[in-house]
C-alpha cells in the first residue's frame, strides 16, 4: 500500500500541537512499519523533524502558490502520481483526489470561537471542513469530545469518525528529575524559587486572564510563595494579559517566557510544583499528559476533552470561575498527601497514551480504508 501524507505547514520552527502530532505520528509509523510505502508531501525544504531515513519513506517537495497549494499543486500531483490512500492531519483536501482519503479534524474551535476569529474566517473554515469531511472516506477525531463536536457542527455520521488519541514523548518526559538541568533552566530564564507552570499558547480560549486573577487571589491572601510561569507563544490579547498582570501588581510574581525551546521544556516541566491548565476548549490537551508523566501534580479544567485526558489523576476546576481555579491550585499546593496521590495516579494515567498506540491505530484505519469496498 502506498500512503501519502500532507505536510503543508509542518516545516515551521515553532511547532504547535498539530505539527507536534504529525511529527510524532510519522516517526512512530516508521518504527512499526517497514513494508508500506510512504510519501510525505511538503511545500518547501524538508525540515529535520520530517527527514525520516528509511527505505520505505520519501518526501516530495511540491512548489506552488501557498494559498492554493492543496487545490493546485497537490491536486496536480494526485492527477499524475496519486497514492492509494492520502492522509491529511488537518480538515483540508485537494479538489482532485482519485485516491481514498482520511482527514483529521483536531477541533472545530476556529468555526465557533468569535473572540479572535473573524466572521469571514469562521465561514471559510467551516466550508473547508465541510468539503473535507464530505469527501473523506474516514475522519479522525483526537478525542470523544471532538467527535461529538464534529457530528454537531459538520453534520457527519458518527460511524464515519474514528477516535484516535494523541500522546506525549515518553522518551523525554519522565519521572526521573535531572536536578542540575532544572537548576540551569531556572537560572537561564530567571525563574527564582518554587513555581506553578502553565504551558501553551496565549490565545483567548486558553483562559490566561482568569488564571492570573486566580493566582493574584492566592498571592494577595499570602497563601502561596510561588511564582507563576506562563510559557507559550504570544497570541492575540497578549499585551492585554501583560497589562492585567501589572494592574494586579503581579508583574513581579509572573514570568512570561514567550515561546520556550522544545529541548528545554522537559526540565521546565519537571521543576514545577504544580501544572495548571484552565483552558476553555481543547481538542485533546497534550501538556497535562506531559506533566503527569513528569511527576507533576495537575489542575485542569472540566471543559471538552480534558477530563478524558486526565481522568481521576488531576484536580478538576471550573475554568469560568477564577475562584475555582484558585481553590484548585491551593488545594494541591497545601496538601502534600494529595500531591503524592496525584503523582502516582498521573504516572499510571500517562502510560495509557503512547505514540506507538496512536500510530498502530492510524495504520489500521488507513489499511481498512484501502481495503474497503469501492477501491
Amino acid at each position: 500500500m502506498h500512503i501519502g501524507f500532507v505536510a503543508i505547514g509542518m516545516a515551521e520552527e515553532k511547532k504547535t500541537g498539530i505539527e507536534y502530532y504529525f511529527t510524532n505520528l510519522l516517526k512512530s509509523l516508521a518504527r512499526i512499519d517497514s513494508e508500506n510505502k510512504y510519501t510525505i508531501y511538503v511545500e518547501k525544504a524538508v525540515p529535520e523533524s520530517l527527514a525520516i531515513k528509511q527505505d520505505n519513506f520519501s518526501t516530495r517537495v511540491l512548489k506552488g502558490p501557498p494559498v492554493f497549494w492543496r487545490q493546485t499543486r497537490l491536486a496536480m500531483e494526485m492527477l499524475f502520481h496519486n497514492p492509494d490512500v492520502l492522509y491529511s492531519p488537518t480538515p483540508s483536501v485537494p479538489l482532485y483526489h482519485p485516491c481514498r482519503m482520511v482527514v483529521a479534524v483536531p477541533d472545530v474551535n476556529p468555526m465557533t470561537e468569535k473572540d479572535y476569529n473573524s466572521f469571514l474566517w469562521r465561514v471559510t473554515f467551516k466550508r473547508q471542513c465541510s468539503y473535507a469531511v464530505k469527501h473523506a472516506d474516514k475522519i479522525v477525531a483526537i478525542s470523544e469530545s471532538t467527535k461529538s463536536e464534529i457530528t454537531k457542527f459538520l453534520d457527519v455520521s458518527a460511524d464515519k469518525i474514528s477516535v484516535i488519541y494523541m500522546a506525549y514523548d515518553s522518551d523525554i518526559y519522565k519521572a526521573e528529575k535531572d536536578v542540575l538541568k532544572i537548576k540551569k533552566i531556572k537560572q537561564r530564564y530567571n525563574i527564582p524559587g518554587n513555581y506553578i507552570l502553565y504551558l501553551g499558547s496565549l490565545k483567548p480560549h486558553k483562559n490566561i486572564e482568569r488564571l492570573i486573577q486566580a493566582f493574584g487571589q492566592l498571592k494577595i491572601k499570602g497563601k502561596i510563595d510561588h511564582k507563576l510561569i506562563i510559557s507559550g507563544a504570544p497570541g492575540i490579547h497578549h499585551e492585554r494579559i501583560i497589562t492585567m498582570a501589572s494592574q494586579l501588581t503581579m508583574d513581579k510574581e509572573i514570568v512570561f517566557t514567550g515561546y520556550f525551546p522544545q529541548n528545554d521544556l522537559p526540565a521546565l516541566m519537571a521543576g514545577a510544583d504544580l501544572f495548571v491548565f484552565p483552558s476553555l476548549y481543547e481538542g485533546f490537551g497534550i501538556p497535562p499528559l506531559e506533566a503527569m508523566a513528569s511527576g507533576v501534580p495537575v489542575v485542569a479544567s472540566n471543559s471538552y476533552s480534558l477530563p478524558e485526558v486526565v481522568g481521576d489523576a488531576a484536580v478538576i476546576i471550573d475554568p469560568y470561575s477564577a475562584e475555582s481555579i484558585a481553590n484548585g491550585m491551593y488545594k494541591v499546593l497545601s496538601d502534600a498527601g494529595l500531591q503524592n496521590q496525584l503523582r502516582q495516579k498521573g504516572f499510571k494515567r500517562a502510560k495509557l497514551f503512547s505514540w506507538e498506540k496512536t500510530a498502530r491505530k492510524t495504520l489500521q484505519l488507513l489499511e481498512d480504508v484501502y481495503r474497503s469496498p469501492g477501491q
